[in-house]
């Protein structure tokens, strides 16, 4: 499962594949004159073979297809039949991050599972460093170490182990004392491992632990710091995804942010409107100064509706269906202008999803320092030293 050596040669028979079926991903292993049978139709293991990883497979109908992906940890993960409860892409790589694990580290794993993290840590050491990771379920151990085999990782990378951390009396044999780079805990009660965890790493080692309750996080670090264990700091990693999509203004605005105003509409021509008082003010301009009888006798007529005659009521009529047609004549324009900017004009708007992922666990990490580290089958805490506090961060 090492990226490098997959890329730029064609897809070999025994070889790892993912399948990306779009809404879900399947692993599966290449075997000439297999056919693999799904929702999309059969796929021919032999016409898979030979081709470059990333290719579009089509079924043999011609009506589905799928994408053959080259194995990376993030899509083992993704991919893989959870035996156990795993860890994800955001917790896996704020423990590698954190732990400064790289090619060459020594690293001690308990608590194998369904081999999400083992399979990252393995590709992370190689090529000249070991993953020594321990399971007390048996089954799931010697199923996770035909997977490693499986997949390439060979005795040169990886041991696992069948037993209980947590029984005293146990050693991490056949790991040296006091060299090793790491210790990763996914245990119920990773406290009862914490003495045996100093006793086997270098100075300067690091101690990391993964609890689902803040009850285990709090016995954790109180005996990290029985065992002069420093820094100790606690992360809950969450994820939280964004959307980007294009919209129109008028129709959505980003999260927080304010929807443009639409355009006012036109209001009706009524008696007392805006092009009723300007039909009147035109009446009233035809008549001659001092003519108050016939301009009340217009406005009359208006006011009537148009029942009333002469010349008043004429001009009044007039400026009515004037000034209606000069309003539906607007109003279309309005509508095709609102369609037309509601078509062209579109804004990138970007927001949280409204449902995010939950909590996982909590991820604590500590250091051993120089110094400190308790003689190898010694049993005996070191004395009290600086006490190192655990506060969960967000």
């Amino acid at each position: 499962m090492e990226d490098a050596s997959l890329l730029g040669r064609a897809i070999r028979a025994g070889d790892l594949v993912i399948l990306d079926e779009g809404d879900k991903l399947a692993q599966l292993y290449l075997k000439a004159g297999d056919v693999l049978q799904n929702r999309y139709g059969s796929f021919r293991h032999d016409e898979l073979i030979g081709r470059p990883f990333g290719h579009k497979a089509v079924s043999s109908n011609g009506k589905g297809f799928v994408h053959v992906l080259a194995p990376t940890p993030e899509l083992w993960s993704l991919s893989l039949s959870h035996r156990t409860q795993i860890l994800y892409a955001a917790d896996i790589s704020t423990i590698i991050a954190r732990l400064d694990i790289v090619p060459g580290s020594t690293v001690i794993e308990a608590g194998t599972g369904s081999g999400s993290l083992s399979t990252s840590l393995v590709t992370t050491v190689a090529p000249s460093g070991h993953l020594y990771t321990f399971e007390f379920n048996e089954q799931r151990c010697e199923y996770a170490a035909c997977e490693f085999a499986a997949n390439g990782f060979g005795a040169n990378l990886v041991t696992c182990t069948h037993g209980d951390v947590c029984e005293p009396g146990w050693s991490f044999s056949p790991v040296v004392p006091g060299l090793v780079d790491v210790c990763i805990f996914d245990l119920p009660s990773p406290w009862l491992a914490v003495e045996k965890a100093a006793a086997v790493l270098r100075p300067g080692g690091r101690f990391c632990s993964f609890s689902p309750c803040v009850e285990q996080i709090e016995k954790t670090a109180a005996e990290l710091a029985s065992q002069r264990f420093t820094g100790t700091r606690v992360f809950e990693v969450l994820l939280r995804a964004h959307e980007v999509r294009e919209v129109s203004p008028a129709a959505e605005a980003p999260r927080g942010g304010s929807r443009a105003k639409p355009r006012a509409p036109f209001k009706d021509f009524k008696d007392g409107g805006a092009a009723g008082a300007a039909g009147r003010k035109r009446a009233r301009e035809g008549d001659a100064p001092g003519d108050g009888e016939d301009a009340g006798t217009a406005d009359a007529a208006m006011a009537d509706g148009g029942a009333g005659t002469g010349a008043g009521a004429d001009v009044g009529r007039g400026a009515r269906e004037a000034g209606a047609k000069q309003l539906a004549q607007l109003r279309v324009l309005d509508a095709t202008a609102a369609a037309d900017r509601a078509e062209r004009v579109t804004t990138s708007c970007a927001g949280a999803r409204s449902e995010q992922r939950g909590h996982t666990g909590y991820l604590l990490f500590s250091t051993l320092p120089v110094g400190a580290a308790n003689p190898p089958g010694s049993g005996a805490p070191a004395a009290a030293g600086a006490s190192a506090g655990a506060a969960p961060v967000s």
